[in-house]
């Protein structure tokens, strides 16, 4: 008694080791690992928030723009207001306030005309100094030099700080701002359709693990009847009611079953690794899955209330092509606000040395200044026509691909649909050869027993059994990997809370 309970609680620390190595993962967690690994997906996130960030971007159009501009200029030279020194004639404020001359101040003579004196020019003719002023001969000069008229701007420092508000730009703004908002729907539309093709791929492969595992039992139970029916007619041979013959024949069907079992569990190691391939784990990773210890069936009923309506409701393609045609819509209107008008409100504010406002003085002084800016479009040579067209052409591609999409939905949901009916079908007639082939197999047996029939009516019972449970197995999960893809195809497989 004492070995017994020895032996099974070697046996107990033995089976708790290996499933201590062993990561047993549900669906769900599969699921979740593949979400969380999938590169393609992070990517599409970020796409997300990219977009964000652009909309939040085109919100800021509708904020004042202020600006600091700071510069620095070194001249070679400096700039000078005459070419050379000027001399002045020194003349009479008149009465009148004009500039002019008395007699004293000229070197001109005189002469009497209508009773007014007038200057003599050097050849003695009279003349009018208001219109030949050069015949003045003048008597005394003021100098202007040259460099008393000149400017220092060899250091030059400016700085200037400059607001600039719109106030209309033809609806610029607004569509800027909507094409942004369809960006981000675009972004998250196209998250949910990688989102889709992980949980369709990494669902597909654990079902896939879940099949094989399947056949792998299916076989090794092919395999126990096999080794119980050689053990059998191995002891009607030594009976001498059994030839060598069928010895033989029951050992070369149990080697041809030992090599299936071999490839099957080799077709397992392989959907493991590709299981773990999908939810980000190391391939050579022993995992097992809930589903291969649970032994429940795997059958599964197809949700009726899948519809074609539903598909083209859902799928995140069509929500992106429609998106995309709004977005075409508010490039025309861009487009056409490039006919319009824009105004806007500018408020600027110069700090500069020298003072620009006092006689170029060496000293840092300041001056601000508003208005209203309009720039009003004249002559763009059909730049916006173009635009306009480019535009339209762009939102009628869209549609025409919106159009196209359709029908190929329509068409894969109508080949799913199709395809799950068969596979209905399928696993009716698989269930339906099982239970003949579970009668078959019993009465094979029942009659090998009492010498009623060959060994080989008894390899071939077993080899219906073993054809009918894998076809049937084959046919339930192939219905849940239908199902999955008929969701998948009407855009219903999303992420599972």
């Amino acid at each position: 008694m004492m070995k017994r309970f020895c032996l099974i609680f070697c046996l107990f620390f033995c089976m708790m080791s290996v499933f201590s190595q062993t990561r047993i993962l549900s669906l769900q967690e599969c699921l979740d690992l593949a979400l969380n690994q999938s590169n393609d997906l992070q990517i599409k996130r970020e796409e997300v928030k990219m977009a964000e960030y652009k909309k939040a971007q085109a919100k800021t159009a509708y904020l004042p723009k202020v600006n600091a501009e700071l510069s620095y200029l070194r001249m070679s030279n400096k700039i000078y207001l005459l070419p050379d020194d000027k001399f002045l004639p020194v003349g009479t404020k008149m009465t009148d306030g004009s500039f002019g001359f008395r007699q004293d101040q000229i070197y001109n003579g005189w002469t009497m005309v209508d009773g007014n004196p007038v200057p003599l020019d050097a050849d003695g003719n009279p003349f009018n100094p208001k219109t030949n002023p050069e015949k003045i001969q003048w008597k005394d000069y003021t100098t202007i030099p040259r460099d008393e008229l000149s400017i220092d701007v060899r250091n030059t420092f400016i700085g200037a700080l400059s607001l600039m508000q719109p106030i209309y730009t033809g609806g610029k703004i607004r569509e800027t701002n909507k094409m942004a908002k369809i960006g981000i729907d675009i972004a998250k539309q196209q998250e949910s359709l990688e989102q889709s093709e992980v949980l369709y791929q990494t669902e597909s492969a654990y079902w896939m693990v879940i099949s094989v595992s399947n056949k792998v039992k299916t076989a090794a139970d092919y395999k126990t009847l096999l080794e119980q029916l050689a053990k059998n007619v191995t002891e009607l041979s030594n009976e001498g009611m059994a030839t060598r013959a069928d010895i033989l024949k029951v050992r070369v069907k149990l080697n041809e079953v030992d090599m299936n079992l071999t490839k099957a569990q080799n077709g397992l190691s392989l959907a493991k690794m590709q299981l773990c391939q999908y939810i980000g784990l190391p391939v050579n990773t022993d995992v097992l899955l809930s589903d291969e210890i649970s032994q429940k069936d795997s059958g599964f009923v197809s949700d009726e209330n899948i519809g074609l309506d539903r598909a083209m409701e859902n799928r995140s393609e069509l929500k992106s092509l429609r998106k995309l045609i709004d977005l075409s819509e508010s490039k025309e209107k861009i487009a056409f606000a490039d006919y319009l008008p824009e105004i806007g409100l500018t408020a600027n504010y110069l700090y500069s040395n020298p003072d620009l406002f006092n006689g170029f003085e060496k000293k840092f002084s300041g001056s601000w200044n508003v208005g209203v800016v309009m720039k009003i479009p004249i002559l763009h040579w059909g730049e916006q026509k173009q635009k306009i067209r480019a535009a339209k052409s762009e939102r009628h591609i869209n549609e025409v691909k919106l159009d196209d999409a359709k029908e190929k939905i329509e068409l894969q949901f109508r080949q799913a649909a199709y395809k799950i009916e068969e596979t209905k079908k399928r696993l009716i007639a698989a269930e339906n050869n099982l239970d003949q082939a579970d009668e078959n197999l019993r009465y094979a047996q029942l009659s090998f027993d009492e010498g009623l029939v060959a060994v080989t009516d008894v390899l071939d019972a077993q080899a219906a059994w073993y054809a009918a449970y894998s076809e049937k197995e084959d046919a339930l999960i192939g219905l849940r990997i239908d199902n999955l893809y008929l969701k998948k195809v009407t855009g219903l497989l999303t992420i599972k809370n």
